[in-house]
């Protein structure tokens, strides 16, 4: 492997990979083919003992040009669209990735099985957690804006659009934050920052540094988002 041709082999078949990887399923587009087109030309194959790659559904797999050149037409692979090409399904147990426990039609063996979108089961933690936000997202809740509406003009004034920064928070404890007299804890801290500030243009660093203070005194966990917008779905697995 230390001598320039076997170099150039891997690398080859490295980036005729890459280029699979990044062409999505059912495309027609030419990224997967014309990738395949290069490696797996005559050129190519001259070396019998070289590694292509062929790409079949979600996985692609490394093959040696001796054991694949009955599957070339014309210099290259028929891929996924006919059924020669078409990369076996994956068995179970601790070989899955390697050469011998897969075969090909005429008993042709993969060097190495790359399952491109392979997704292995969740821990029981992981589970959990997915389980507690899933809990968490379906109770009331209400936005809160980090910059009290009761200042809006004196935000304006800083160049801060109070609307662009609301915090998604559950509705008993948005409302003990601001239970009192003028907006409550929430806006009297403000109240405070504020008047000693009044007369002068504040930088924004200063401002959102204090906005960060006061999230983690009063304890404020949720997602900030603009006012009145909607949370953004949940990733696939919750």
């Amino acid at each position: 492997m230390n001598n320039p041709s076997s170099r150039w082999k891997w690398l080859l078949a490295a980036v005729a990979l890459a280029a699979c990887a990044t062409t999505p399923l059912g495309s027609e587009g030419p990224g997967c083919e014309e990738a395949a087109e290069v490696a797996l030309s005559e050129e190519a194959c001259a070396d019998e003992s070289r590694l292509v790659p062929l790409c079949a559904g979600e996985q692609c797999g490394l093959y040696r040009c001796r054991e694949v050149k009955e599957f070339l037409v014309l210099g290259r692979v028929v891929l996924a669209r006919g059924a020669a090409a078409v990369l076996p399904n994956p068995t179970a147990g601790a070989q899955r990735n390697w050469g011998s426990a897969q075969e090909l039609p005429r008993d042709t063996r993969p060097v190495f099985i790359i399952p491109w979108r392979h997704r292995p089961p969740l821990l029981p933690s992981q589970q959990q957690m997915l389980d507690e936000a899933a809990k968490e997202r379906r109770k009331p809740h209400e936005q809160h804006h980090i910059f009290p509406r009761m200042f809006r003009s004196w935000f304006t004034q800083q160049g801060i659009d109070i609307d662009e920064y609301v915090i998604l928070l559950e509705v008993e404890k948005h409302r003990s934050i601001h239970r009192g007299a003028n907006g409550g804890p929430w806006n009297d801290a403000w109240a405070r920052f504020i008047n000693k500030r009044s007369s002068d243009r504040v930088p924004k660093e200063e401002i959102h540094k204090y906005a960060g203070q006061l999230i983690y005194e009063f304890e404020l966990f949720g997602p900030v988002m603009r006012f009145r917008s909607q949370l953004p779905p949940l990733p696939l697995g919750y």
